[in-house]
Formats: C-alpha cells, sequence, structure tokens
C-alpha cells in the first residue's frame, strides 16, 4: 500500500512511496513497497517521516522533512543501508526548529542513530549505544538536548543523553526488570529550562514517572 501523508493544513494527502515504485519525493532510485513507516510533528508544522524500503533485495531506511512554509515534502534521504533482517524497532523526534533525531535498532544489540540540523542538513551516523536486542523504546528532542530510551544489556530501563554529538552514559531508570515493563514512553518540554524530561512505564503494580 501507498504511504501517505496529509499536511496540517488538511490539505490533499500526498504518497511518499508506495508498490509501483513510482513517488513524488525526487530520487533517482528505485523504491519498492515500503514499511516499517514512523512520522513526528513539530509546532511550527514541519514533519520528518522515516521508513524502510528494499532496493534490489537490500533492505534500506530512508528519511524525509515536510517544510510547513514550502507546502510540501523535501527529497527523501538514504539514512542506512541496514543488515538483511532490517530495522527491528525504528523511532523519530523533532526539537521545534527544525531538527530531528531518528534511532533504530537492527538485529545485532546496538542502536543507531542520526540528526538532521536544517542548517547542516543529516550529520553522520553518531557512535552506536549498545543495548539489549530489541531494546530501543523512545527518543526525544529539544534544540540543545536529545535523548534516548532504552534497556540495556541487563534489562535495565535506561537513558542516554547526547552532549556534543556523544551518547552519554546511561542513567539507570529501573533495575532488572526483565521485560516485565510495558511501553515506556519519554517527553520533554521544549521551552522549559534544560532537565525537564519525563519517562512513563507500566508494571504489574502501577503506572510509574520520573
Amino acid at each position: 500500500s501507498l504511504f501517505t501523508f496529509v499536511p496540517p493544513a488538511l490539505g490533499q494527502a500526498a504518497a511518499l512511496a508506495g508498490p509501483t515504485g513510482q513517488t513524488f519525493i525526487a530520487s533517482r532510485r528505485p523504491d519498492l513497497a515500503g514499511h516499517n513507516t514512523t512520522l513526528a510533528t513539530d509546532a511550527s508544522g514541519d514533519a520528518t517521516a522515516i521508513w524502510e524500503a528494499s532496493n534490489a533485495g537490500t533492505p534500506e531506511l530512508y528519511a524525509s522533512q515536510f517544510s510547513a512554509v514550502l507546502g510540501g515534502w523535501g527529497p527523501r534521504f538514504l539514512l542506512a543501508t541496514l543488515g538483511r533482517l532490517g530495522v527491528s524497532a525504528e523511532r523519530v523526534a523533532m526539537n521545534g526548529r527544525g531538527g530531528a533525531l531518528v534511532a533504530w535498532s537492527e538485529s545485532e544489540d546496538l542502536i543507531r542513530t542520526r540528526i538532521y540540523l536544517p542548517a547542516q542538513g543529516w550529520l553522520p551516523q553518531l557512535a552506536p549505544i549498545s543495548a539489549a536486542a530489541g531494546g530501543l523504546y523512545d527518543v526525544a528532542m529539544r534544540p540543545n538536548q536529545a535523548f534516548v530510551l532504552y534497556s540495556d544489556a541487563a534489562f535495565n530501563l535506561v537513558i542516554a543523553q547526547l552532549e556534543s554529538y556523544i551518547w552519554s552514559a546511561p542513567i539507570r531508570l529501573v533495575s532488572n526488570f526483565g521485560g516485565a515493563i510495558g511501553l515506556p514512553r519519554l517527553s520533554v518540554h521544549l521551552d522549559a529550562p534544560l532537565g525537564c524530561t519525563v519517562v512513563v512505564w507500566d508494571q504489574p503494580a502501577g503506572i510509574y514517572f520520573i
């Protein structure tokens, strides 16, 4: 099926990619049927979409930005060539100023990330984060900070913060949860002082936040 996006002004839906190999996003490469689509928007009406697609049998991860000012999508961008199994989890967040953070995990126990800055475009991949397989839960971004919420190799629920384009040592939130946590989610206040970050998760005894 086609990927579509309806702009914030509720205009006509536009296809991002589809099984016919045709796409309205400028590209010289074929784009076969995609999946694992994720979309993030910000208060200005800008958006970032990411999706996985197959190029001659090779899984690839793409991204494209929607500009509320220009009223359309920019060219799609190849974020990464993936392993044969593709992504096991993917997340995207925006910072309110057109910047975006994309994180994904593949079959190995690593989380990979890339950042988009309006004045610089997509930066090279950052150093990967060691995690439990499939342990990527959520990401968040504000103008001067970015965060990744995930489970580490010891199955602790942890959060890492981006500092000078290097992921900091993880901060442990819950120890040894062993998969008993449901739907951990992360949020930041874009305009609040640095450090205003909230994590919410579900355990058998109730819903918790920190």
